[in-house]
């Protein structure tokens, strides 16, 4: 038997917050302050992982067979393309993809009654840090029409599988 249809989705989300973890640390390799939120981000996907999932000793998720593993790969992999392809033009603006992941995993998790909901708020708030990190100003506020799109493609994504 294998993950259940909630539980996958968790995963796929988790899947896309490490994405921006790995990006924004190629990114900022010496921001301090981005570094201490990517530490927590990269926590609380463990602490989540963790409460949903055995793991292996790299901290990834334990599939029952290869079928199981590569329709997950497919899953997410689905995902991503669901959330980029919503992306007008050629430009990809990480503070709007930080945000339609922020607005994904609220609808999706943090105001779904479970076992990991308060992880979930946690996670939100942290994701609420990056974003305030990578854009101080809120430059970027009159712009995320992009991201709100790409968070309801992202949510409709998840309800498909």
């Amino acid at each position: 038997m294998g993950y259940s249809r909630a539980v996958r989705r968790q995963l796929i989300a988790l899947d896309l917050i490490e994405g921006i973890i790995d990006a924004e640390k190629d990114a900022n390799p010496d921001n301090v302050e981005i570094g201490q939120v990517l530490w927590e981000l990269s926590d609380l996907s463990q602490r989540i992982k963790g409460e949903i999932v055995l793991l292996n000793r790299d901290g990834g998720p334990v599939f029952e067979s290869k079928k199981e593993y590569e329709r997950y790969k497919r899953e997410v992999q689905a995902a991503q393309r669901a959330v980029i392809d919503a992306w007008p033009g050629e430009e990809l603006d990480g503070r709007e993809y930080v945000n339609a992941i922020l607005l994904a995993t609220f609808d999706k998790f943090a105001k779904v009654s479970s076992k990991t909901q308060h992880l979930w708020a946690h996670m939100l708030g942290a994701l609420q840090k990056l974003y305030e990190s990578m854009d101080p100003e809120l430059t970027a506020e009159d712009s995320m029409d992009a991201g709100e799109r790409a968070a309801q493609t992202l949510v409709s994504a998840l309800e498909d599988i």
